[in-house]
């Protein structure tokens, strides 16, 4: 089943969704089509240049009143690392 079928199954208008690991932002602006202008994306990418392609993808998908790019990782404990 492709990914795109799968989204739209689990994925809908209100839902929050959290996309850790977000690279440049594919799934995000999926979720963020998804989830309507209620819902909410949380999107997770650490490393700095990929970052800045997620927040570029957002923009242009026009996503930036429901997909919120964070530039840290997420991981079981608090802890700084070089990436």
């Amino acid at each position: 089943i492709p990914a795109t079928s799968v989204v739209k199954r689990l994925v809908g208008p209100g839902d929050v969704v959290l996309d850790i690991g977000a690279n440049y932002g594919w799934y995000s602006t999926l979720f963020g089509r998804a989830v309507g202008s209620n819902g909410q994306v949380h999107a997770f990418e650490p490393v700095p240049a990929t970052f800045e392609r997620l927040q570029e993808h957002i923009e242009l998908n026009g996503l930036t009143d429901r997909v919120t790019p964070n530039r840290c990782a997420v991981g079981r404990r608090r802890d700084q690392m070089d990436i």
